[in-house]
């Protein structure tokens, strides 16, 4: 089972509450987004497998409303972080 429906179907099973299920999401975007942001910066190879999870599941928390997180690229937010810092 490909990692994104295993996540899902999980999370599913564990949550019935629209807001429990989008928070435990979110949750899960950015732990996954930040330990990739990690490796690339400690110089670490990522693997494509994670990097495609964490694009799925930007999309995904793209759709939960309030609409605060858009679709973006990782390295644009490890740039952003670079501009604050």
């Amino acid at each position: 089972m490909e990692k994104i429906s295993r996540f899902l179907f999980e999370l599913q099973q564990e949550h019935t509450e629209d807001y429990e299920y989008a928070g435990k999401l979110l949750e899960e975007f950015l732990n996954v987004e930040n330990n990739l942001i990690e490796k690339i910066n400690s110089g670490d190879k990522i693997d494509p497998d994670d990097l495609k999870y964490r694009n799925k599941l930007n999309k995904l928390v793209s759709e939960i409303p309030p609409y605060v997180i858009g679709v973006y690229d990782i390295n644009d937010q490890i740039k952003k972080k670079e501009d604050q810092e």
